[in-house]
């Protein structure tokens, strides 16, 4: 098997896969980490199967390398962890449905409660289950998403008191525009955010935890650490904002690869694709890619991306297909069928960023990694070389075998 991370395995067994260097992950946590000191706890945010790396594996790797909680939005993301065999603290950061109280109850979620009839669903579960549920309370500073406003906490706060088998564990709110050059919002929440606190504790209410800082706000607000913070898109190796990569070193831990599947020549006239979008004024060399926009490779990329074939940019010709593109590969010297084709990463000194594809789709790096299909299998690398991989449309993890 070829070891050669920046061209993609040749013995992988699948058309298209997506790699994950678990090592990069390490050296993120880490770099962060040295931002934060380490008084402040890392809660490693793996919402959305881990930003479209695999929930379960990128979690073990991130308590491995010093986070200590896990963060998750649904309720059905943090039975999946717990199904894993992971004890860690899992906060759920989300709305939750009555049903799912239950559930919550028994998997030992830690719910972000905003309203009075969450605390009584809460209560009436836990009580039933003999069980005590820790809570976060999410004040709104200034987002305006899930979060109850800073005058409704009081009432909350004395709810919560009466409440002996729900416990307040900790406080929390969300910025807004952490990541702009402009920090003036960002302060005022923070401000907010610290007045609500001090005044809440003064009037005998204790958190023993607080926090409001995501990957933007540690990076861009050094004040804005308080007892932990967390960490989403930075833990996967991107930057919130360009203006924040001077800040701290991080490593991308993902690239979207296939193949060559097929060549072919095309004339000159000749049409590749829905609608003929592209008609080659003479002769190329074509290659057909099996990877489409159900794999995360968005129909506006057509005609205008490129990808990495023998660590040269092959332009993407003709509108791309729900499960296959076109490049043109002319000027790719020694092209062969069964060739690495990178579409997110590196390959042979070359690099295509998570950045520039999503700048190609008219969108952030966020959408990028979390659209990429779940039918792509995700290989999990340490020390350059596959230990794991993840089935996420089967919701099953091997080790590797090959």
């Amino acid at each position: 098997m070829n070891s050669a991370v920046g061209s993609g395995f040749q013995g992988m067994p699948w058309p298209s896969w997506i790699e994950v260097d678990l090592d990069s992950i390490a050296h993120n946590v880490a770099a962060i980490r040295r931002v934060t000191g380490d008084g402040c706890r890392i809660i490693a945010v793996v919402k959305a199967q881990a930003y479209g790396h695999g929930a379960t594996e990128v979690s073990r790797a991130a308590l491995s390398a010093g986070a200590q909680w896990l963060a998750v939005s649904r309720v059905r993301e943090g039975a999946q962890l717990r199904a894993a065999g992971l004890d860690a603290p899992i906060l759920l950061l989300g709305s939750f449905d009555r049903n799912e109280v239950p559930q919550i109850v028994r998997l030992g979620l830690r719910p972000t409660v905003v309203s009075p009839e969450q605390v009584g669903w809460l209560c009436e579960a836990a009580e039933g289950a003999g069980a005590t549920v820790q809570v976060h309370l999410k004040i709104d500073t200034g987002l305006g998403r899930y979060g109850a406003p800073i005058g409704e906490l009081r009432g909350l706060l004395s709810l919560l008191s009466r409440a002996p088998a729900v416990r307040v564990e900790g406080l929390y709110s969300h910025f807004a525009s952490a990541d702009d050059s402009d920090l003036s919002y960002a302060r005022a929440q923070l401000g907010a955010m610290k007045q609500a606190r001090a005044a809440l504790e003064s009037e005998g209410y204790s958190f023993p935890v607080a926090h409001i800082a995501a990957s933007a706000g540690v990076l861009a607000l050094g004040s804005s650490q308080m007892e932990m913070v967390r960490l989403g898109l930075s833990m996967y190796g991107h930057y919130p904002s360009p203006h924040l990569r001077s800040v701290v070193d991080l490593r991308p831990a993902l690239s979207l690869k296939s193949r060559v599947s097929r060549l072919f020549r095309v004339e000159r006239g000749q049409s590749i694709g829905y609608g003929r979008t592209f008609v080659a004024q003479g002769p190329i060399s074509a290659a057909l890619v099996p990877v489409g926009y159900a794999d995360g490779l968005p129909r506006a990329h057509g005609n205008r991306g490129a990808v990495l074939v023998r660590g040269r940019r092959a332009p993407i010709i003709g509108r791309i297909s729900m499960d296959q593109s076109v490049v043109d590969v002319t000027s790719v010297a020694g092209v062969a069928v069964g060739d690495t084709v990178t579409l997110i990463g590196d390959q042979e000194g070359a690099t295509i960023s998570c950045e520039e594809f999503a700048a190609l789709s008219g969108t952030i790096n966020y959408e990028t990694l979390t659209s990429l299909g779940w039918r792509l299998p995700r290989v999990y690398l340490r020390g350059g070389k596959p230990v794991s991989v993840a089935y996420l449309d089967e919701g099953r993890v091997e080790s590797w075998t090959q």
